[in-house]
């Protein structure tokens, strides 16, 4: 049993959240209840639970005021939202949970599943957590992402990033000066998340950073040669996508 702290300045939102947790999770029990960051730290101090969900706008504050003001980090973190872009992208740069508003149970249960997981191996959130809170700071600091993996969540940037390969339903990440790292996430999270930041999609077992091109071979798809010397093919749906992107590159 996970016992867990509801922050949430909307009634009806904690009543709602609670009620499905109580038909469908019922591994979730409900021990708190908070509508303010002040109440709401006051409560984990006498409760200590070992999970909270976490709502992002709150009437004068917002869920991140909570997070600066705990100086414990024994704890998990589901985030809610209902519509901020800006902090979801920063979840999943930095391997964050999150459950968008209105809740869906299925995703609900996707979530806690994680914090299960993670709860086995101990693996808590206080440096991913940081990095957070560092992104959120700053709306130019989105320059690492976090990969997380069954003993520690490790921060990568970017722009060291070298290519993405699918292999069933894992993804390899190749890096410089790193060995190659397997995550069970599929390559299209990667492609979605990293898509603005100059990644392309040449082949459906490839995502690649446009920035160790060395050379392009063209024939029916042709291949690339990154600057690691692998050759790539690039498939013939891709091709046209990817040349748009080489001519982006000449400009």
């Amino acid at each position: 049993m996970i016992e867990a702290l509801i922050l949430d300045d909307e009634p009806k939102a904690r009543l709602n959240l609670k009620a499905i947790l109580e038909e469908y999770i019922p591994q979730i029990r409900v021990i708190a209840e908070a509508e303010n960051v002040a109440e709401a730290l006051k409560l984990m101090d006498k409760h200590k639970p070992k999970l909270v969900f976490l709502d992002i706008e709150l009437q004068r504050e917002s869920g991140f005021d909570f997070l600066a003001q705990m100086e414990r980090n024994d704890f998990y973190t589901l985030f809610t939202t209902a519509h901020d872009e800006y902090a979801i992208k920063a979840f999943k740069l930095a391997a964050v949970d999150y459950i968008l508003k209105p809740i869906d149970i299925d995703d609900l249960q996707e979530a806690v599943e994680r914090v299960e997981k993670r709860i086995e191996v101990e693996d808590l959130p206080s440096n991913t957590l940081k990095r957070l809170m560092e992104t959120l700071q700053s709306r130019n600091n989105f320059d690492k992402i976090a990969i997380p993996n069954s003993e520690s969540v490790d921060f990568f940037r970017m722009k060291d990033i070298i290519r993405f390969e699918a292999v069933d339903n894992y993804t390899i990440i190749y890096a410089v000066n790193s060995k190659p790292i397997t995550v069970s996430k599929n390559i299209k999270q990667f492609e979605d998340l990293l898509e603005p930041h100059n990644f392309i999609r040449i082949h459906r077992s490839h995502l690649i950073n446009m920035k160790y091109i060395k050379s392009y071979y063209r024939g029916e798809g042709g291949y690339v040669i990154l600057e690691d010397e692998t050759s790539l093919p690039v498939s013939r749906r891709k091709k046209a996508a990817f040349m748009e992107s080489i001519h982006k590159l000449g400009h």
